[in-house]
């Protein structure tokens, strides 16, 4: 509760309803429910305020919603399936399409993060816009044999900063890596406004800080 009192337990580890084994979302929900994401098993989980397990559905590891495939001229290759990121106010998902990058070994190269708006049934509703991350490279690292020779073991990329996100009520933000700045959006895909890193002094009148926290209200 609001005074850090622990009111209810829910779930465990392992893989039947109301268990999990990566929780790596876990946000409001409709009403007074809660929304839990296990990305391993890839299943969306409902709790009931109580701590109880509503309803369940999965999110298929490459979804057919959008392909989202950055190319590169080849020789290797790196997948990220698709992930719930965030959740609306009105109960839709903020989630990442799948991505499978071809690059080459020892080139830099860059992934392209496509976001999508999805109902808490799992189905599309629209795709809300893609950004860029940064360049990337990958490594070979050399590895033994039985023999004492060295081979080479398959390309590993080796991501910067990733992209970073968040949903709440009926906006979502988006923060490049290592961009210093934040875009916000509305939950249609239209972007709002930039929030960027300054040295400028932005020192908040008493009257601006009221005005702003009424307007979180």
């Amino acid at each position: 509760n609001a005074n850090g009192t622990i009111r209810t337990t829910s779930g465990g580890r392992g893989d039947g309803p109301g268990e999990f084994q990566n929780l790596n979302l876990v946000a409001p929900y409709a009403g007074d429910s809660i929304l839990a994401w296990d990305s391993r098993s890839r299943r969306v989980t409902i709790l009931t305020p109580d701590g109880a397990t509503a309803r369940t559905w999965t999110l298929a590891r490459e979804q057919p919603f959008v392909p989202e495939v950055v190319q590169g001229s080849g020789q290797a290759e790196t997948t990220r399936p698709s992930d719930a990121v965030g959740v609306f106010g009105d109960g839709t998902l903020l989630v990442t399409a799948p991505a499978r990058v071809l690059f080459d070994p020892g080139v830099p190269f860059r992934r392209e993060v496509t976001y999508l708006r999805v109902s808490g049934e799992g189905a599309l509703i629209t795709s809300l816009g893609s950004y860029i991350e940064d360049e990337a490279a990958s490594i070979t690292y050399a590895q033994g044999t039985a023999a004492g020779a060295r081979v080479a073991s398959p390309p590993r990329p080796v991501y910067p900063q990733p992209v970073l996100h968040a949903a709440s009520g009926n906006r979502f933000s988006v923060a490049p890596g290592g961009a210093y700045q934040l875009a916000v959006h509305d939950q249609e895909g239209d972007t709002l406004h930039w929030i960027r890193a300054t040295d400028v002094d932005l020192t908040m009148t008493e009257e601006a800080k009221g005005a702003y926290r009424q307007s979180r209200r």
